[in-house]
């Protein structure tokens, strides 16, 4: 019943429609959490292009659903470390542009840095050089994917804005 009073999934959203639902379902009160439940997560990626085609997906909503129901600080992170990798990104191309390569290799360095940020918050412990490379390669995948669905969803939003301005103007 509660599903139908909160409007079910949002059919407009093509990824995060889940967790739009749960914060939805969140506001109006407390979730409860079954733990003899047995949840299984079908298909994970089994390359690293396919987890970037997948995380691209998954991303493309993100600052519409946080807008939409707000956010929790733990998941300020997901949407945060895409925006700095987004900022430096666009400060190495212009300096690129420039020919001040000083900045670019500084940039660079930092860009190169960001997956380290997961590897730190991750809850993998990792026991060999080899599987903290695996690991960074992983993060350093998660972070260009995310950022490509954060400049794909920053484009959206400004077209849908532009034709909503077109509109009034008509």
């Amino acid at each position: 019943h509660l599903f139908r009073n909160i409007g079910g999934f949002d059919e407009n959203l093509l990824s995060c429609e889940d967790y739009d639902l749960s914060q939805r379902l969140l506001n109006k009160g407390t979730l409860l959490l079954d733990s003899s439940l047995v949840v299984t997560h079908l298909r994970e990626s089994k390359t690293i292009s396919e987890l970037f085609r997948r995380e691209v997906g998954r991303g493309r909503y993100s600052l519409r659903c946080f807008k939409k129901n707000g956010y929790r600080p733990q998941e300020i992170p997901s949407i945060a470390i895409p925006f700095i990798s987004l900022i430096i990104l666009i400060n190495t191309m212009v300096h690129v542009l420039i020919g001040n390569f000083l900045i670019v290799t500084s940039s660079a360095m930092l860009l190169m840095m960001i997956p380290s940020i997961y590897l730190i918050r991750s809850t993998v412990r990792l026991d060999s050089v080899y599987e903290t490379i695996q690991e960074y390669i992983v993060s350093a995948a998660y972070v260009a994917a995310r950022t490509n669905s954060l400049i794909r969803e920053l484009y959206d939003i400004s077209c849908d804005m532009m034709s909503g301005i077109k509109g009034d103007r008509l």
